[in-house]
């Protein structure tokens, strides 16, 4: 669908309608990178849309919720090859 959503957006003139879309679903199916830049090229349009606007601020919250989850796994894989580690050592004395 995204992919008919775009070449829709290069051929016809209601570019803005197409852009809100391409922006809601890439949301939809986590491609936060696109949906943030189909929010800027929307907003360059018409800054003051409500709704896009809280789309972005909505797809900010996620970016970062997944930034720190992906913080969150690796200082947890870092504690658990240190406590290997730790335990090789151990035994090995």
């Amino acid at each position: 669908g995204i992919l008919l959503l775009e070449d829709l957006m290069t051929r016809h003139v209601e570019e803005r309608d197409y852009i809100y879309y391409l922006a809601i679903g890439n949301t939809r199916i986590k491609q936060y990178t696109d949906a943030a830049k189909y929010c800027k090229a929307f907003l360059q349009i018409e800054p003051n849309n409500t709704q896009v606007l809280g789309l972005e601020t909505y797809i900010k919250k996620k970016v970062d919720q997944e930034s720190m989850k992906g913080m969150a796994v690796a200082g947890g894989a870092a504690l658990v090859i240190g406590g290997i580690v730790g335990l090789g050592i151990a035994l090995a004395k």
